[in-house]
């Protein structure tokens, strides 16, 4: 891996495509969804591995993208095994769970939580960065800015969650690869953000759309966000 000059911050901005309101939930703290159903040869049900689901769709589309959803999944997957990541796929459904999963590793590796409420310059002069990771080089240790939530707003709950899912992934690259190109930084933050298990599910029978957004939200979102941090 080239190496790069330290990047003094990381933002998250609301992705583009690849929406997360998946019907099914998972559990924030599960691996993965391994189940879903479907039948045998003999018309009786059974479960379908969500490695036989992604495996379907890329036999439909084999050749017709530059990455496949196997490969996709399996670099997610990598992302999330490389940090200690939860799955983030249920954080829609169940959103304090989640935060308190994440909260939990990021303060277990030093990492302080700030609310953006007390950074509302930065803010307003950085209006598409939803929330932002500081470096060691800005504050003592590692700070991720997001979104204040009380317990019982779901919507504040629900863009919090949608924030750690990005800037905890920055958090973690700062303490372990603090000099992580910027954007092999954010294609990290925003596969295991944005391609879920709950997606694959969703839309199983438009694996068109799937793998357009992969090959084309998901990168541009990248680069946009590549972009802005150059600015920051």
């Amino acid at each position: 891996m080239s190496e790069a000059p330290d990047t003094q911050n990381r933002h998250f901005q609301e992705p583009s495509g690849l929406d997360d309101l998946a019907s099914q939930a998972v559990p924030a703290a599960t691996k993965l969804v391994d189940a879903i159903p479907g039948t045998t040869h003999e018309g009786k049900e059974r479960q379908v591995s969500i490695d036989e689901v992604i495996a379907e769709i890329d036999k439909k589309l084999e050749g017709k993208y530059p990455v496949s959803l196997a490969q996709a999944w399996r670099y997610r997957e990598e992302v999330r095994a490389k940090y200690g990541l939860p799955e983030c796929g249920g954080r829609w459904e169940d959103p304090l769970a989640y935060i308190h999963v994440m909260e939990d590793i990021l303060s277990s590796n030093d990492v302080n939580l700030r609310g953006k409420h007390e950074f509302e310059a930065f803010f307003d002069e950085n209006p598409t960065a939803g929330a932002v990771t500081m470096s060691p080089d800005v504050f003592r240790n590692t700070t991720v800015v997001a979104q204040a939530a009380s317990s019982n707003d779901w919507w504040q709950l629900r863009a919090r969650a949608n924030q750690l899912a990005h800037e905890g992934v920055h958090a973690l690259q700062f303490q372990r690869s603090p000099r992580m190109p910027d954007e092999e930084g954010e294609r990290e933050a925003y596969y295991y953000q944005m391609l879920t298990p709950q997606q694959i599910l969703k839309y199983k029978d438009d694996p068109t759309y799937l793998l357009d957004q992969i090959n084309g939200s998901i990168e541009q979102n990248v680069q946009n966000s590549v972009k802005t941090n150059a600015n920051i």
